[in-house]
C-alpha cells in the first residue's frame, strides 16, 4: 500500500508597508540593565557579585588622588647670584672689621685696667709708706727706752707690746733689715761711722747698727744707720 502525498498549499501574505509599526532603535548603553539580565534566578546573585567586584577597582581608581608633579628646579639668574655673592663678601669683611675692633678694645681695656691697678697700688704704697715712716720714729724711741730701762715686769710687758706691733706691720708688708755682720750695701745701709779693724775679714762689713732699717714690699723704706769696719 502506498501513501499519497498531500498537495502543497501556497500561502501568500501581503504586508502593507504603510500599516507596519515603526521600530525605534535604542542605544544599548541607555537601556536598563534588566533587559540584558537574561540569567535565571539561581545564577543572578553570582553575576551581580562579579559585576560588583569588577566595578570596585574602577571606583577606587577614580577616588585615588593624582600624584603631585615634582617641583621644577629653580635657576637663579647670574646677575642676582653675583649680587648675593658680593653682599656676602661685604658682610664677611664687615664682620672681620668688628672682630678686629673688638680684639683691639679688649687689649686696650686690659692695658687700662693694668695701669689703673698699678697706679692704685702705687698710691696705696705711698700712703702706707708715709704712715709707716711716722710709726718708725715712735718705735725707735721705744727701743731706746728699752736700752736705758732696768729689767722688770713693766719693761717685759712693753717688749711684748713692741713685738706684737712689729708683727702687725710685718703682716702689712713691712720687714726689718738684718744688716749686722753682712757686707755693707749702700742700698740698704747708711754708714755713719767707720772704724779700723784688726781682722781683715771684718773690713767692709757692718759692725754695729745705730738705727734699724726697714723694707716695705721690696722697697727700702728707710736705710739702716750703721758702723762699718775698715782696714
Amino acid at each position: 500500500m502506498s501513501k499519497k502525498k498531500k498537495p502543497e498549499t501556497e500561502i501568500e501574505i501581503e504586508i502593507d508597508n504603510d500599516a507596519a509599526p515603526e521600530v525605534e532603535i535604542v542605544d544599548p548603553e541607555q537601556m536598563p540593565t534588566e533587559v540584558f539580565d537574561l540569567e535565571d534566578e539561581d545564577t543572578a546573585p553570582a553575576s551581580k557579585a562579579k559585576r560588583a567586584t569588577a566595578e570596585a577597582p574602577a571606583e577606587s581608581a577614580e577616588e585615588a588622588p593624582e600624584p603631585e608633579p615634582e617641583p621644577e628646579e629653580e635657576t637663579v639668574p647670574l646677575a642676582i647670584a653675583e649680587e648675593y655673592a658680593e653682599r656676602a663678601r661685604r658682610a664677611e669683611e664687615k664682620l672681620l672689621e668688628f672682630s678686629e675692633a673688638h680684639t683691639r678694645y679688649r687689649e686696650e681695656h686690659d692695658r687700662i685696667r693694668a695701669r689703673l691697678e698699678r697706679d692704685q697700688d702705687a698710691r696705696v704704697r705711698e700712703s702706707l709708706s708715709g704712715t709707716f715712716r711716722q710709726l718708725l720714729d715712735a718705735l725707735d724711741n721705744l727701743e731706746r727706752t728699752f736700752a736705758h730701762a732696768e729689767d722688770g715686769p713693766l719693761v717685759d710687758g712693753l717688749r711684748l707690746v713692741h713685738k706684737q706691733f712689729l708683727d702687725i706691720l710685718a703682716a702689712e708688708g713691712l720687714e726689718r733689715l738684718e744688716v749686722v755682720g753682712e757686707t755693707f750695701d749702700p742700698a740698704t745701709s747708711e754708714a755713719v761711722l767707720a772704724t779700723p779693724v784688726e781682722d781683715e775679714d771684718d773690713a767692709g762689713k757692718v759692725l754695729e747698727e745705730f738705727r734699724p732699717g726697714y723694707r716695705f714690699r721690696d722697697v727700702v723704706l728707710r736705710a739702716a744707720q750703721v758702723r762699718v769696719g775698715r782696714s
